[in-house]
């Protein structure tokens, strides 16, 4: 609710930093090598500024994501964290841009490439994380990588412009989605009745409350009732549900 306009600045300071400590990263990608290559990345594409590194890190990040995924080696909030920073860096890219939704000819191609680099590398991940994800519907429904899947569509629902781009219009990601969508089957108990989630509609998940106030986001969450949440937030069944039933 009350920027703090030095953030920007420190911003660029940490990743100015972190290009200047730049790790080389051989074979397969650890956890902990992984959140590094993600940042460099990210100041990369930021800093607009040796961006073939930036392509050569995003292309080792998408060829071990998946193996991550599988082996659930992330948390869920981590991937939340990391689909945020992708949401900021692209908002940021398109600031850049202006308010138009072709503003494309006023930008450098420097400017336009690491925009291009960012929707890739977001849409790959996007992709990732929903091709790996279980076929039964019952570990589906529960699966880590849910909560970021849906912040994700949340901000292209915000941003539709996006979907007409290349990149997107011939992504893979389409057939995986679809997929998704098939094997979440509508939510019933145990004595296979509809569960009622009405009374729960106006209340946020979990990703919602880690990214309240998060600006690219705030009109996906405008419409929650956070004072309305139980301090023990919702049951787990409801929770996963209601997740499903938003994606």
């Amino acid at each position: 609710r009350h920027p703090f306009p030095v953030a920007a600045t420190n911003l660029e300071k940490l990743y100015a930093k972190m290009i200047r400590d730049v790790s080389e990263f051989k074979g397969k990608l650890s956890v902990s090598e992984m959140i590094t290559a993600f940042l460099q990345f990210q100041a990369y594409v930021h800093l607009c500024c040796e961006l073939d590194k930036a392509s050569h890190l995003s292309d080792k990040l998408l060829q071990a994501l998946p193996a991550h995924v599988t082996s659930q080696s992330f948390p869920s909030n981590i991937l939340v964290q990391i689909v945020a920073i992708n949401i900021f860096a692209m908002q940021h890219a398109r600031r850049q841009m202006g308010d138009e939704d072709d503003m494309t000819d006023q930008l450098t191609s420097d400017e336009e490439r690491a925009f291009g680099l960012m929707l890739l590398f977001t849409i790959s991940i996007l992709d990732v994380l929903l091709q790996y994800t279980p076929k039964h519907d019952h570990k589906l429904r529960e699966f880590f990588t849910l909560p970021a899947v849906r912040l994700l569509l949340d901000w292209f629902h915000l941003n539709p412009v996006h979907l007409s781009n290349p990149v997107v219009k011939t992504s893979g990601l389409w057939v995986n989605l679809c997929k998704v969508l098939n094997n979440i089957k509508p939510p019933r108990n145990k004595k296979e009745e509809p569960i009622d989630l009405t009374k729960y509609e106006e209340l946020p998940l979990p990703e919602d409350t880690e990214l309240r106030c998060f600006q690219p986001l705030e009109k996906a969450h405008s419409g929650y009732s956070y004072s309305r949440l139980p301090s023990d937030g919702l049951p787990q069944e409801i929770e996963c549900h209601l997740r499903c039933q938003r994606i």
